[in-house]
């Protein structure tokens, strides 16, 4: 046995680029909160103050943001004078998840269906009566309506108690014969139920008082009278009000804001950059050293996050422009390989650029950046107009043809799995 040395190659990260892909990995709240312990910890790091949009970071003249102003009249499809909010209400997050989902002439609908639902969550009218209020088919009211029952929270948009229930229990993915036997007590036996009468309910059901107490037990433990959206545990996964990167139509193509890089304007303090080291003990001079240079390094990784995010918006915008202009129908198949091979980095690096990262689009709506990602927007967005359009209704087998000479090949169960995605119903119940 003998101890030697011999030379190796090999690949290791470097402190640095380790810090670099942690600080790249940060949304938006966490880089705020890192600045600011950084700027505690490092006297030679500034933070120059700026009066900025807190949505698109531009400069603001006294109490109003000419960029937001700009944005709305260049883009006449939002209102004029509507400000963009600063929070999001759960019905605007709803709406926000919900839209790309459907066609853009059935937005209105879903607006007013989320609307229209009261404190406690209950719609107050029929789909009839609301499609005669929009001057629309009952039937795309209903695809809505389904739409929303299903990515709500449990329960959400029925028109009374006992039908709050039933779309509750239709989200449980529980024992059949247990779910089907209090479906049956919320449909004739709510009265017995209030009043705690088992052995009826059992008779009633031709079943022992045993299952029905069971069944009783799953009402009052596993549902609740009303499904309001303000329900501290519903969290649906939507964006928040304020965008991470701003997409604005030119007449050169789009331009790519970042909003973080006008917000964050973190620099070297002056009076480190231009000390003079002469002038200072060797003590002192070592730590103003150390300091100057920690933050010279947080700016350079700083800076290197922003035009990383910038390149893969550019990149990614540009690939997924009719996607950007029209819609999720119009979305391409693009994978963060692809856009890691175009930029010349590796593909973790696009993934945590991009992670928890919010897009404006020209049409105002914020979507989240993986979203470019998604291959099955396209073919969801093309199945909802098609079942929108059917004057009968067709098969998973028949929608899966259509969709083929669309240019979405995909199989029967692929076109049930984007159905059940969309809350549409089998052909059978539509």
């Amino acid at each position: 046995m003998a101890l030697e040395m011999t030379p190796r190659l090999e690949q290791r990260a470097s402190p640095e680029l380790i810090a670099y892909a942690e600080l790249l990995a940060l949304p938006a709240v966490e880089l705020t909160q890192a600045i600011n312990a950084e700027l505690e910890r490092n006297p030679a790091l500034e933070l120059v103050e700026r009066d900025v949009c807190s949505f698109c970071g531009e400069p603001l003249a006294g109490a109003q943001c000419f960029g937001c102003v700009r944005r709305m009249r260049s883009e006449p499809e939002r209102p004029s004078g509507e400000l963009l909010p600063a929070a999001q209400s759960p019905a605007d997050a709803l709406i926000a998840e919900l839209r790309p989902l459907l066609d853009r002439r059935d937005a209105r609908v879903l607006a007013h269906i989320v609307w229209s639902l009261d404190e406690h969550g209950f719609l107050d009218a029929e789909p009839a009566e609301l499609a005669a209020r929009l001057h629309v088919r009952t039937d795309v009211v209903l695809r809505v309506l389904a739409l929303v029952r299903r990515h709500g929270p449990p329960g959400v948009a029925a028109r009374d108690v006992r039908e709050c229930l039933l779309l509750q229990l239709d989200r449980l993915d529980l024992d059949t014969e247990l779910v089907d036997r209090a479906r049956a007590i919320v449909e004739r036996q709510l009265g017995d139920l209030a009043a705690g009468r088992m052995r009826a309910i059992a008779e009633a059901l031709d079943t022992t008082t045993g299952d029905a107490a069971a069944a009783a037990v799953l009402i009052r433990t596993r549902l609740r009278p009303y499904a309001s959206l303000e329900q501290p545990e519903y969290a649906p996964e939507t964006p928040p009000a304020l965008p991470d990167v701003i997409v604005r139509e030119t007449e050169d193509g789009f331009a790519i804001e970042l909003v973080e890089q006008r917000r964050l304007n973190v620099v070297v303090a002056p009076s480190y950059a231009d000390v003079d080291a002469s002038m200072l003990d060797d003590g002192t001079r070592h730590r103003v050293e150390q300091q100057l240079v920690a933050a010279q390094s947080f700016v350079q990784r700083l800076r290197r996050r922003w035009g990383t995010m910038r390149l893969i918006a550019e990149e990614t915008v540009s690939r997924q422009r009719d996607f950007v202009l029209h819609g999720p129908r119009h979305l391409r198949p693009l994978t963060r390989a692809e856009i890691a091979g175009a930029i010349g980095v590796h593909e973790s690096t696009v993934s945590r650029a991009i992670a928890e990262r919010y897009v404006l689009l020209p049409s105002h709506d914020i979507v989240p950046f993986s979203r470019f990602f998604d291959a099955a927007q396209a073919p969801c967005a093309a199945l909802a107009q098609l079942v929108a359009d059917e004057s009968t209704p067709r098969s998973d087998a028949d929608l899966a043809e259509e969709l083929a000479q669309l240019g979405f090949a995909v199989a029967r169960r692929t076109v049930a799995k984007y159905r059940d995605r969309l809350g549409i119903p089998p052909h059978t119940r539509r």
